[in-house]
């Protein structure tokens, strides 16, 4: 049965009594750990020494059947137990199949995965086994994070203004984990109730970690507050303005190329698709829009603009990060 990381808490009962085994998968990591621990203690409320047994591809080298054999040894203590296999692969299939055929007590097998097409043996074959829970992780979308701030506000007694819900989540990386420890803290903090704004999110969670696709998309998105965040963000990490200038101005020139085949009538989804990275597939919303929102001349404008403050930067007469900061607040107004 196939499911969702969020339908987790649903499928309690279920989990306890119907399924023998569970297969979480994804490109989320941090997502896939997270429902992994869930599905452990929801199996194994309290574990004990030999209750949950993690094991590695490379442990069942010289023992294929260690899964079978573990699943098969009672636990000493008399309570039930999971076999965690991590790190698992198209190739393990057989190992979930041989655990569901074989077992011989109330074991509990849990394997863990990066990314399997819908073609790999294991995610098909667990796929089309009712006793079997899969669950697909993959990073969330700007609106999956919104909704996870605002329902956490809601239930807390207390919101955040749509600056504040956009700085926590650029300050997270998108992670699910680090924006629900983060409203943790903030929820513990807020014993008064205050609207949580942009000025007291940047007092409470800091800079952060943000990487050069923030600033990116600040600028081609014109919002000048996010601009001066991330930029200053990014320069108190060591990069450099020569470095963040030129990838600003790739991507440039990567949505004068999108404009083009926009007008040439290309889906503008296909488009986003191939000037974003695979990684960045949460961004296509975002870029969609700037196809649509910047003109042919406005971008030619913004890449001489840029390519005039490479120059500026390079001749040493100011500071290359005030000729970083200016240039970019101009290509804000339209």
């Amino acid at each position: 049965m196939k499911a969702k990381p969020y339908q987790i808490d649903a499928l309690i009962p279920r989990l306890k009594q119907e399924f023998a085994a569970a297969l979480v998968f994804g490109t989320d990591a941090a997502g896939i750990q997270e429902v992994a621990k869930k599905i452990q203690s929801i199996i194994i409320p309290e574990a004990g020494p030999f209750s949950v047994i993690s094991l590695t591809p490379a442990d069942l080298k010289n023992t294929p059947d260690r899964v079978l054999e573990e699943a098969n040894t009672p636990d000493l203590m008399g309570g039930r137990r999971l076999i965690w296999l991590k790190e698992a692969t198209a190739g393990h299939a057989d190992i979930m199949a041989n655990f569901i055929e074989y077992r011989q007590t109330d074991a509990f097998l849990l394997m863990t995965a990066e990314n399997l097409t819908k073609s790999a043996a294991l995610r098909a074959e667990s796929e089309a086994n009712p006793h079997i829970l899969v669950v697909a992780c993959y990073p969330p979308e700007v609106m999956d994070l919104r909704r996870i701030i605002m329902d956490f506000a809601r239930s807390a007694g207390f919101d955040f203004s749509p600056e504040a819900c956009d700085y926590l989540i650029q300050n997270t990386d998108n992670n699910t984990l680090i924006l629900k420890n983060e409203l943790n803290k903030i929820g513990l903090w807020n014993k008064d109730k205050k609207r949580i704004t942009l000025d007291l999110i940047q007092q409470l969670v800091g800079t952060g970690t943000v990487n050069t696709d923030t600033l990116i998309q600040a600028v081609a998105n014109r919002q000048s507050e996010r601009i001066i965040s991330a930029l200053n963000a990014l320069l108190s990490q060591g990069e450099n303005s020569v470095t963040l200038i030129r990838t600003i101005a790739r991507y440039f020139t990567s949505l004068l190329k999108g404009v083009d085949k926009l007008e040439m009538g290309e889906n503008p989804s296909d488009i986003a698709k191939k000037i974003l990275k695979p990684a960045q597939f949460r961004l296509e919303e975002s870029v969609i829009s700037q196809l649509r929102s910047w003109s042919k001349m406005a971008l030619l404008r913004a890449h001489h603009t840029l390519l005039n403050a490479e120059i500026k930067m390079k001749s040493g007469t100011l500071d290359p990060d005030l000729i970083l900061k200016q240039t970019l607040l101009m290509l804000t107004k339209k």
